[in-house]
């Protein structure tokens, strides 16, 4: 029989190799497991964002810029016919036929085709005899200046001299009042504020033509002298 100091110690023996077993059992147990992988990195995370959506460009207001003038100018009927026919659904563009229709017929060796021009583009039957156009026949007779003064290159100081075979027409604004009616705005270097001109839609045509422009040609500022230009 052993002694009990011997089984004491016998037994501590056992207790200590059965811990050190345990430990190696768990040691690889630990070493065969994947733990989670942490990646360190210096550079600074880039967070690509999310793509952002196009925005329609607000809607035009009602009045708004025209372009510059057409890079064709009338010159004779033939042309003339031919922009009006192609281009005369476009409000600025008819208004500049008619300033050219009358720069047409304020020179006397093209004045038969400016009245052919005129009687096109105006809604008015007849104009050199339609009683509501009686004072605006007066003003291309005894004041051309006026209507020279919409150009841009005119101005008093200069007489209102123009080249009517190359000029821009100031149209400062355009407004679709319905289907049918279309209102402009056209600047004279006459005077400070635009005046307003009115054009109508042919129903057999479908194209545009000038119905009202009473107010273009007052308190235009004449020039130091008369330039003398005036109908025959």
């Amino acid at each position: 029989m052993f002694k009990l100091s011997q089984a004491t110690a016998a037994y501590k023996k056992i207790l200590a190799v059965s811990v050190r077993c345990f430990a190696v059992t768990c040691l690889f147990s630990l070493l065969a497991c994947d733990g989670p992988t942490i990646a360190s990195s210096t550079e600074p995370q880039v967070i690509n964002p999310a793509p952002i959506e196009s925005v329609a460009a607000p809607a035009s207001p009602e009045i708004s810029t025209t372009p510059a003038a057409p890079a064709e100018i009338s010159n004779t009927l033939k042309v003339f016919n031919a922009r009006y026919q192609s281009e005369g659904d476009q409000p600025e563009i008819v208004a500049h036929l008619w300033f050219e229709g009358m720069f047409r017929l304020l020179d006397p060796a093209t004045q038969a085709d400016g009245e052919q021009m005129l009687e096109t583009i105006l809604e008015a039957e007849n104009w050199l005899t339609a009683p509501e156009l009686k004072i605006y026949v007066e003003n291309l007779q005894r004041r051309p200046y006026l209507f020279y003064s919409y150009a841009a290159a005119a101005s008093p100081g200069n007489g209102y001299q123009i080249d009517t075979h190359n000029f821009e027409l100031q149209i400062v604004g355009s407004k679709k009042i319905d289907q049918q009616q279309h209102r402009l705005e056209i600047k004279s270097n006459g005077t400070d504020t635009a005046r307003f001109v009115m054009l109508a839609k042919n129903n057999r045509t479908g194209l545009w033509q000038i119905r009202e422009f009473s107010t273009i040609y007052n308190g235009i500022q004449p020039p130091p002298s008369d330039p003398q230009r005036l109908v025959n």
